[in-house]
């Protein structure tokens, strides 16, 4: 066998120099286990590595229960995971080279980032009033957290007196272990952000209307509850929402409203592309983003600051030179 799965937090810890890699548990690796699985770790071969992404990019890896294949995107993010474990493997002898390095994947296409004015963000958050998701879009659109890290937000994480917001966990789901809680994407995904006056009053709401609903319902609150739950959906207080749940209620929404169509992610862009066309400092939208560096920011948003370079020279005074 070539990967197992252990909890996020574990490491490997009993592993034979012949068989086997344990990685953290994450959907990728539900999409290399079941085509890579049973090979012998030192026989692995690029080929084989590349054959196994193509069955992929055709037939997907049945995680979301249908038979749609994967994006490019998805597969160079599952390339990732196993390179990573191969990686680990070379660093402890347990193989000479690492194959990945030479598979071919493929290019990437830059999907058209998605862009809506101040007219177009008061028409899409109108668009949900009385919506169960209302506040989630709100949050999202005005701190640009990724739905995964807004899914695994509890209660004691936000302090709307202090408007911060601490984001450390994520939600993630898989077909074989439901939705679970994991780390964030990076180390640099850790972080706190400050929130808008609007996004703390929102989330005042809604935590009062949580507290009465679970007053009603005969149950507890707690701090370390779920800010936003599965209840709407199962009728479960406190069950993990997902993000397919999320992005599938948001674009139904979308659909009927007069803006340009978006999906739940083209938030996190919007937010992103307000700050940096507005000339707020790339290194300070990068951290709130949780981005790994500034270079991540720049190479997504670029279109963002296209004409900083131009707007800069406009203030530029070289007068005290014209003398010479």
């Amino acid at each position: 066998m070539l990967v197992g799965t252990v909890n996020v937090t574990a490491r490997a810890s009993a592993v034979t120099s012949s068989t086997v890699i344990f990685v953290p548990v994450s959907s990728y690796t539900f999409a290399i286990v079941p085509l890579l699985g049973r090979k012998r770790l030192q026989k692995l071969t690029w080929r084989e590595i590349e054959s196994a992404w193509e069955t992929l990019e055709d037939a997907g890896s049945g995680s979301r229960g249908g038979n749609d294949g994967l994006a490019p995107r998805t597969i160079r993010n599952i390339h990732g995971c196993l390179s990573s474990a191969l990686h680990w493997a070379y660093r402890k002898g347990f193989i000479d080279r690492i194959e990945t390095q030479t598979v071919k994947l493929k290019p990437l296409k830059r999907r058209k980032m998605a862009v809506l004015d101040d007219d177009g963000e008061v028409t899409l958050v109108r668009g949900f009033d009385n919506h169960w998701i209302q506040p989630i879009v709100i949050v999202a659109l005005n701190t640009g957290a990724r739905v995964g890290e807004l899914l695994a937000l509890k209660w004691e994480d936000i302090d709307p007196d202090a408007g911060t917001m601490n984001i450390s966990k994520s939600i993630s789901y898989t077909k074989e272990l439901g939705a679970f809680e994991k780390c964030t994407k990076t180390e640099d995904s850790e972080r706190q952000i400050n929130l808008s006056p609007f996004t703390c009053d929102t989330l005042r709401k809604a935590k009062l209307a949580m507290q009465e609903r679970n007053l009603k319902l005969g149950a507890g609150f707690s701090q370390d509850a779920q800010v936003f739950d599965d209840f709407i959906v199962s009728g479960k207080i406190g069950k993990l929402l997902t993000a397919a749940t999320v992005s599938d209620h948001f674009r139904r929404r979308v659909r009927k409203l007069d803006i340009s169509p978006i999906r739940f992610h083209d938030l996190r862009h919007i937010h992103a592309s307000k700050l940096l066309s507005r000339k707020e400092a790339l290194t300070a939208v990068s951290e709130r983003l949780g981005h790994a560096s500034p270079n991540v920011t720049l190479s997504v948003y670029s279109h963002a600051i296209a004409g900083a370079d131009a707007d800069m020279m406009s203030r530029y005074d070289d007068t005290h030179l014209r003398t010479l």
